[in-house]
């Protein structure tokens, strides 16, 4: 199990994303700037957190522009 958890600048998380990465070599995830309540988030930087197995894996900094 794999998931990718996006946070905003605050520390709260807004959207959460699980996949197996074994089920295909390259999968792509699409992150529609909504929550996981279907609201826009507002523009701004956003930290995306990869964990694999319940590992952290890496952090990546994104920013959302409208």
């Amino acid at each position: 199990e794999a998931s990718i958890d996006i946070y905003n600048i605050k520390g709260q998380k807004v959207k959460a994303f699980s996949f197996d990465p074994r089920s295909s070599l390259e999968q792509v995830i699409v992150w529609d700037g909504k929550d996981q309540n279907g609201n826009n988030c507002t523009s701004g930087l956003y930290i995306l957190n990869l964990r694999i197995a319940g590992k952290h894996v890496a952090n990546r900094k994104v920013t959302l522009v409208k």
